[in-house]
């Protein structure tokens, strides 16, 4: 079981963390999806690979009366951060590995029973940023629980390469994975036809790092009384989240304020890697990938080695842009030299 209650919560991280795979569900429900169509009003579990090789686009699954989907099942109350009760992500007490190719990963996509959003229900209103793979835009998803919902909706480039897909579809596969207050919420995704889409909650605010630097005083001005006790809270709801994360054995590998998302004033979790601009300045590139060398632990950039201890230290770093407003940590050094000071 999980604390959801935020308050006066602080770091409890593990020491190190090691990847488990999640035990295998026993119940493997499939029944004609004509007898499963009210429940498709909002969206069916993603088709394995099998299912998909008797259709290709979202508008076939109605043509093919005998074909079968995993229904619409109740998974025993848990609850998402907007307190509703989840139809859909199969949740483990432990982080399981997505897996390293398309098929694999559409096997546990529907194993796991993630939501397929139908594409004609979402329609995209506003671009938000872009990427080496895609696009993030706003949109509203008409057939959510709710009617009508406002989403933030990733788009995956069409004709994206396999290498692209595997890591769009992992990112869903994660953050499928985790339902805690201080982590953002995957809602379904898109992957009958192009463009694949991930379909999450929207931050109405954007990110903490903007929000921060917004908050900075005029020259010559005190700040109000009132934003120490709001950076403090910051803290404590990141700290939150990054224990859930560390009770999974999931390690973030890139906590920073520019992938912390806001709300009013909830912050929560989240990494727009695959579809936001990269600072240079900000990403070293290496053989192993790019890495934010100034938010990560000395063991990961020598040996590439992650654990829930170099969250921690990623975390230390994002606490000080948080009390600087905004401010990187070691703002004044290239990454030359701040991989010199870190490696003393």
């Amino acid at each position: 079981m999980r604390n959801t209650d935020t308050a006066q919560v602080y770091p409890n991280f593990q020491e190190d963390t090691h990847l488990y795979a999640a035990p295998d569900t026993e119940e493997s429900y499939e029944i004609p999806l004509s007898k499963s169509m009210e429940a498709a009003e909002l969206g069916f579990t993603v088709p394995t690979m099998d299912q998909r090789e008797v259709y290709q686009e979202i508008d076939d699954i109605y043509l093919y009366p005998h074909t079968e989907l995993q229904p619409v099942v109740r998974n025993g109350g848990i609850n998402n951060s907007d307190g509703e009760e989840r139809e859909f992500f199969t949740e483990s007490d432990i982080y399981w590995v997505p897996a390293s190719n398309t098929a694999e990963l559409y096997e546990q996509l529907s194993k796991y029973r993630f939501r397929e959003i139908r594409r004609d229900q979402l329609q995209i209103t506003e671009h938000l940023g872009s990427g080496e793979f895609g696009t993030v835009n706003k949109g509203v998803w008409e057939g959510s629980p709710d009617k009508s919902r406002e989403v933030a909706i990733k788009l995956l480039q069409k004709g994206a390469s396999e290498e692209s897909q595997v890591k769009f579809l992992q990112e869903a596969a994660l953050m499928g994975q985790f339902s805690h207050p201080n982590i953002i919420s995957l809602l379904g995704v898109v992957t009958l036809g192009e463009p694949v889409m991930i379909v999450m909650e929207l931050m109405e605010n954007g990110d903490l790092k903007e929000n921060l630097i917004s908050m900075r005083p005029i020259p010559g001005e005190l700040p109000p009384n009132s934003l120490y006790q709001q950076l403090l809270d910051f803290c404590h709801q990141i700290a939150a989240g990054m224990t859930y994360l560390a009770d999974k054995s999931f390690v973030h590998r890139d906590l920073a304020a520019r992938n912390v998302l806001l709300s009013g004033n909830t912050c929560k979790i989240a990494d727009f890697g695959m579809a936001r601009d990269l600072e240079e300045s900000t990403y070293y590139t290496s053989q192993g990938g790019k890495i934010p060398v100034k938010w990560t632990a000395p063991e990961a950039l020598h040996y590439r080695k992650y654990s829930t201890a170099s969250d921690v230290w990623s975390f230390g770093c994002l606490v000080y842009e948080i009390w600087s407003l905004g401010h990187k940590p070691f703002e004044n050094y290239t990454n030359s030299q701040s991989l010199c000071t870190i490696h003393r």
